[in-house]
């Protein structure tokens, strides 16, 4: 007896450049979909970016979850030109953990994303984080991190308070290992080395061996 079926068709993992076309208008280059999402955490700013196939200007429902609460609407929006579909989050906070997802629904069912899920890098701050290595042979380094961009200056004092080393750099902000002293320039004792940011001082001690 004559038939008809519908159904939904999809196909993966086809060779680079090659697509399936059938007499009834069906093209895998037009069959919408979505691919495992790209994401980029910095201190104030989460992005997401899921490769996208089908129409670009499909409208994608984005949906974001803080933490372990539930999923809440985000945004909707297309997909770039280069059918990419692009998400940028400014209302992120360090310290918690943020998913984002999307997906589509047609006459044969619901379809989701690969979730994005990610945390805001915390912004360096001021810290002094000591002097490695501790005791030392007369070859050490400071462990130091500034929140901005600024000169620091290192000294390090023998126990009758004199400078003996110092230098001054300008540093992004950031966390850095800077070098104090090399091999035979600091004679063994227990010295004192201060850093100097912006009118904020820390100190640290180090213990030099023979």
């Amino acid at each position: 007896l004559p038939a008809s079926t519908r159904a939904r068709l999809e196909f993966a993992g086809l060779p680079e450049g090659a697509s399936v076309r059938s007499c009834n208008g069906f093209d895998s280059r037009l069959q919408r979909g979505i691919g495992a999402p790209v994401v980029t955490a910095e201190s104030r700013r989460m992005s997401v970016a899921w490769p996208v196939t089908g129409d670009a200007a499909d409208s994608w429902a984005i949906e974001r979850r803080v933490d372990d609460g539930e999923w809440q609407p985000f945004e909707t929006r297309s997909a770039d030109a280069d059918h990419v579909l692009r998400v940028v989050d400014t209302r992120v906070t360090p310290g918690h953990s943020y998913a984002y997802r999307t997906g589509w629904s047609d006459e044969y069912g619901n379809y989701a994303s690969p979730v994005a899920t990610s945390q805001p890098v915390s912004p360096p701050g001021f810290a002094f984080e000591g002097v490695t290595p501790n005791p030392s042979t007369g070859v050490f380094s400071a462990r130091i991190e500034i929140p901005e961009a600024g000169s620091v200056q290192l000294d390090v004092l023998d126990v009758a308070g004199r400078v003996i080393a110092s230098q001054k750099r300008w540093l992004a902000a950031g966390r850095y290992t800077e070098p104090l002293a090399h091999r035979g320039a600091v004679a063994p004792g227990v010295y004192t080395v201060r850093m100097t940011y912006r009118g904020l001082v820390s100190w640290s001690r180090v213990v030099v061996l023979r």
